[in-house]
């Protein structure tokens, strides 16, 4: 993959964007940039149209940066351009967060007094963080486990849940009811219900007959 510099500039922004980016996203997406800078290069065509990374390109213009990092795909159809787009933003979007891993990894930046993480809001992270270390003062002192301690223990777990909420983007959910099925359904008798219609019948031991009943 070759990476080329251009001019900020001289890119031109899709005019119809398959997402929206909303202040609150590009403030933290400029927070990301100014700590790391760019980590992935955004996604043009031949005549400069930002095909991935609309948001980054709209964050980093708002810094007052020249210059950005791009891959020029160069050949594609306009039908191949628009399926990358979509497939783009949707593959990045069917994944699920895993809430322990990730507040693990809040607990051992913030444990060390670091509450700068872009994408998360500082006071809420800082919060989470008194909480827990609220719970290990009571272990320290309280030297053995009673009913009350436990009870202590599940309300601060219960607080770092409510503070994960306001900064993790939880994954969508889905309903458990089935939707009506738009064309009628037959309905399926079970096969031990159905009564199957058996003729009865006898041989006579004299003749070897077969004699049909009624």
């Amino acid at each position: 993959m070759k990476i080329e510099s251009v001019e900020i500039s001289k890119l031109k922004p899709l005019e119809k964007n398959v997402r929206h980016h909303i202040p609150t996203q590009i403030t933290e997406l400029q927070r990301s940039y100014e700590q790391f800078g760019q980590t992935r290069p955004l996604v043009i065509d031949e005549d400069n149209n930002i095909l991935i990374g609309n948001g980054f390109y709209e964050a980093v213009k708002g810094t007052g940066a020249d210059k950005i990092d791009v891959y020029r795909m160069s050949g594609l159809t306009e039908v191949q351009k628009k399926k990358l787009i979509l497939s783009d933003n949707r593959t990045f979007t069917i994944g699920l967060d895993d809430f322990t891993n990730i507040e693990e990894y809040i607990n051992d930046i913030c444990g060390t007094g670091d509450f700068e993480i872009a994408g998360y809001d500082e006071s809420t992270l800082e919060g989470m963080v008194r909480t827990l270390d609220e719970v290990t003062a009571d272990i320290q002192k309280q030297g053995s486990i009673s009913p009350e301690f436990v009870q202590q223990l599940n309300e601060a777990h219960e607080r770092n849940e409510q503070a994960m909420a306001q900064t993790i983007t939880e994954a969508p959910s889905f309903s458990a009811t089935p939707s009506a099925p738009s064309q009628p359904v037959a309905q399926v008798v079970p096969q031990s219900v159905v009564k199957p219609n058996v003729e009865k019948t006898i041989i006579c031991p004299n003749c070897g007959e077969v004699i049909h009943l009624d």
